[in-house]
């Protein structure tokens, strides 16, 4: 509803992922850099982790368009399963059939298929995302898979992707065997506060917007609300777009995200609440929370600045995670509550828009007869002159034109 107001092509701050508005920022290039060194390589597992909303499935996107057809590449992001039935998944992924009741039947088929593929020249390549969800024995069935070789090469490249939970996973004493075949490994950290305002720009251009909308203070009131995770960002600045139009802002200054904020505060949502801790008001992931990692073993709890280390930071995620869906929900629910509130105002304006029209049009009509009674009484008896009419056959014209947003729908 505000894109031709703002001049958009298309909404710049869409939550689905969408590798044409990648902004690579130094920490996406690094990331990108290091899975690209772990394919080329065929270098054991590559595991790629990030915090909610830091743009792991836009940049799996992004590298999946570009490694053209060299791969063969199976995705499976429905990881709430045990170990058979992420099995099950895999050879899905790669148009295999799956064998319930002959598992070895089934990895037989899986490895002919890759022996095939290799032979061809195409490397297949299993991409298993939400990897934090995955179960002891899933985990478990992804180090069985990592096992099949032809010769000195893996037959399958394996690509880890999930939350920070999934280093915690990967660091238990029972998962030592699976960690260490972990030769890659990238965690993708928030945006600090340069980051973010090019990241808005980035955003804003791409849709064929005006960089300087967002005013310096509103990203800086951005970054400090959202921490620099790209989602929430998303989120506020659609926000601040929709209150923008509805108050004729021609740019997003600090009060249309105070006045967000304060809304979503008073309806239940709690933007930065979501985003913030309740104790001292800091924002939960700061752009320098975490390390980043190097190739090399799995980081451990206290490489990640928690110093509760991992059962604290899994805490942490599971909470982010549950306020992360009940946000999302409300939002949806205050964004329909909002154009509703707009369509009433409009309604309310247009009904006063109609009263004035009507007592202007009775006025309009006691002008005219007032008109005609002073000419009646000028007039001498007779046929009018044609040349020169009477005063009261001219007729008033005004155009009154009523100021309402709603004609900008």
């Amino acid at each position: 509803m505000y894109e031709t107001y703002y001049g958009f092509r298309e909404k710049p701050f869409n939550i689905a992922p969408d590798p044409d508005f990648l902004y690579l920022s130094p920490k996406h290039r690094n990331a990108i850099s290091s899975l690209d060194f772990g394919l080329m390589e065929e270098s054991g597992i590559i595991l790629f982790t990030g915090d909610i909303g830091t743009g792991k499935t836009t940049i799996i996107r992004h590298m999946l368009k570009k490694i053209g057809n060299e791969f063969i590449v199976a995705v499976v992001d429905n990881t709430n399963v045990d170990g058979d039935q992420l099995l099950g998944h895999i050879l899905h992924g790669f148009g295999l059939m799956y064998h319930t009741d002959n598992k070895a039947a089934t990895l037989e088929e899986l490895t002919r298929f890759m022996s095939k593929m290799r032979a061809g020249n195409a490397r297949p390549l299993l991409i298993i995302d939400e990897g934090q969800c995955l179960s002891h024995g899933a985990l478990e069935e992804v180090r069985l898979l990592s096992n099949l070789q032809e010769g000195n090469r893996a037959l399958l490249q394996i690509m880890l992707v999930g939350q920070p939970e999934l280093n915690a996973k990967l660091n238990a004493p029972s998962m030592a065997a699976l960690s260490q075949r972990v030769t890659v490994n990238y965690h993708l950290k928030p945006f600090d506060r340069e980051e973010t305002g090019h990241y808005i720009v980035h955003r804003l251009t791409t849709a064929g917007g005006h960089p300087s909308l967002f005013t310096d203070a509103a990203i800086d009131l951005v970054h400090r609300t959202t921490g620099g995770i790209p989602r929430a960002i998303n989120i506020i600045s659609h926000a601040a777009l929709v209150y923008g139009f509805a108050d004729d802002k021609t740019r997003i200054d600090t009060p249309v995200l105070e006045e967000i904020l304060q809304d979503s505060e008073n309806s239940g949502l709690g933007i930065d609440r979501w985003m913030k801790q309740e104790s001292g008001g800091k924002v939960v992931l700061q752009a320098e929370e975490f390390t980043e990692h190097t190739p090399g073993p799995v980081a451990t709890g206290a490489a990640t600045g928690s110093p509760a280390g991992h059962e604290g930071l899994e805490t942490r995620i599971d909470r982010i995670e549950s306020q992360l869906a009940e946000y999302t929900n409300e939002l949806r629910n205050f964004l329909k509550a909002l154009l509703i509130k707009e369509r009433n105002r409009s309604d309310r304006l247009l009904a006063a828009y109609t009263k004035l029209k009507t007592q202007f049009d009775a006025l309009q009509g006691r002008l005219a007869d007032d008109v005609d009674a002073d000419d009646s009484r000028d007039e001498p008896a007779g046929e009018p002159d044609a040349v020169n009419p009477p005063r009261g056959s001219k007729t008033l014209s005004l155009v009154l034109e009523p100021k309402n947003k709603a004609g900008k729908d």
